[in-house]
């Protein structure tokens, strides 16, 4: 396979596996009605929005974005390792973001949902309460690792950008 393909071709397979796992499973399973009634409105809509928007939407506007680029970048100016950092960076802090901050709210805020209602779900004391506080506050780790991933990408694009275009041939 050519070094090119390789980042672009794992940009996609991801976009695939996603599709399968958060638009197949995880969204047939959040439909019945009785569980919409108590999540919709909590922290649901984050998950959806982080994983869906950028997780989907995004890692195909990289990959599509990578497929144009190997075309006008010189072939000097393509670095395999920096697209590879790119998408382990931007994945693991996706990842990492909705495991250890927005899922845990989610069901924290779930749990209230069913417990005592949904107006007790969103009131300040959960909605913005200690818990909540530190799951916002875990989530800076994952994005730092999303923020180095998008850095990655973005020295690639310069580093192309320079050799191919800017750098004058001796």
């Amino acid at each position: 396979m050519k070094p090119r393909l390789k980042a672009l071709l794992l940009f996609l397979l991801v976009i695939c596996f996603g599709v399968l796992i958060f638009g197949g499973y995880m969204i047939k399973r959040d439909k019945p009605p009785i569980i919409l009634y108590f999540i919709q409105g909590i922290n649901t809509t984050p998950i959806h929005t982080h994983t869906a928007l950028f997780g989907m939407y995004g890692l195909l506007a990289i990959a599509l974005m990578l497929f144009s680029v190997r075309h006008v970048f010189k072939k000097a100016a393509w670095s395999d390792p920096l697209p590879k950092w790119s998408f382990w960076g931007l994945n693991g802090g996706i990842l990492l973001m909705t495991l250890v901050s927005l899922i845990p709210s989610r069901f924290y805020q779930f749990y209230h949902a069913v417990d005592k209602g949904m107006w007790y779900a969103r009131s300040p004391e959960i909605a913005s309460g200690e818990f909540i506080r530190t799951a916002s506050w875990l989530r800076m780790g994952p994005d730092i690792i999303f923020t180095c991933g998008a850095f990655c990408l973005l020295a690639f694009l310069s580093k192309g950008i320079r050799i191919s275009f800017i750098k004058k041939e001796k």
